[in-house]
């Protein structure tokens, strides 16, 4: 795995409160209650940070909350702490990349895959 974020410090410099990738988000939600709301949900704008950062961002949908029962939580942290207590996950991505000769693809990219279709196909929607 290619990951950015190796300690809980470079969590909280990368994705935690006052980092650069959370100040985008905001700007993208307008979560500044004084800004006028442009109309991007949690969705669209986690798929235009994952665009530029694949290794860093996950993409959030309401297929792949559910399944994974985000609730209000945040899903950069659970997905970053699972992926550091749980190799399966890990490896499980690199057997998916493998599979569909996209050596490329991001570890976050193929669980999000996974996590999407498993809601798709169970009806976890």
């Amino acid at each position: 795995m290619k990951s950015q974020i190796k300690n809980q410090d470079d969590f909280n410099q990368q994705l935690g409160t006052g980092p650069p990738a959370l100040a985008l988000w905001d700007l993208l939600r307008r979560n500044d209650p004084e800004e006028a709301w442009w109309g991007v949900g949690e969705t669209v704008a986690s798929k235009i940070m994952a665009r530029k950062r694949p290794h860093l961002i996950p993409i959030d949908d309401s297929v792949v909350t559910r399944v994974i029962g985000r609730g209000r939580k945040s899903s950069w942290r659970m997905r970053w702490m699972e992926l550091r207590e749980d190799s399966y996950l890990i490896d499980r991505a690199e057997e998916i990349r493998a599979h569909v000769d996209r050596r490329a693809l991001s570890t976050l990219r193929a669980l999000d895959f996974v996590l999407w279709r498993y809601g798709k196909q169970t009806g976890k929607t």
